[in-house]
């Protein structure tokens, strides 16, 4: 029997008794923007977090501080993985690892195997998430850009 295949691994593992709710309240963006919905349940030993992106359902379930998931390549698999990378600036306590074992880079690009794929989706959510910049902050702080 084969292994499960997905193009990316998740995993959590932290002492922060609020992690769930840490994520969901900056997920807020997903609800408020229109790009899906974001639930947070809660049960005894835990609870997870239910994700809908482009109409595809995710879950990041969460208990005793751990948790472990595969992505799917699926038509919202780059947005999902955007909100683990999301979660991982923000809140931490999680690693996600690309299907060849290589960590996943916290830089947004659409030169990402994986994120552009569904450039067009990705980066709208990227800029609500605050994970990128926009246009009109670069040109209100051109400095910083012109080294890059």
């Amino acid at each position: 029997m084969g292994r499960f295949k997905g193009i990316a691994y998740w995993n959590v593992q932290t002492g922060q008794d609020d992690w769930l709710a840490k994520s969901s309240s900056m997920l807020a963006p997903i609800t408020t923007g229109q790009f899906g919905k974001v639930e947070h349940l809660t049960h005894p030993m835990g609870g997870e977090l239910l994700i809908t992106l482009q109409g595809e359902p995710f879950r990041i379930p969460v208990y005793g501080g751990k948790g472990q998931g595969l992505v799917r390549d699926s038509g919202a698999a780059a947005l999902f993985i955007l909100v683990l990378l999301a979660i991982s600036k923000r809140v931490g306590d999680i690693s996600i690892v690309t299907d060849d074992d290589k960590v996943m880079p916290a830089r947004i690009t659409p030169a990402h195997p994986i994120l552009g794929k569904n450039w067009s989706g990705v980066e709208p959510l990227a800029l609500a998430l605050d994970l990128k910049v926009g246009d009109a902050f670069k040109k209100s702080y051109p400095g910083i850009f012109r080294r890059f």
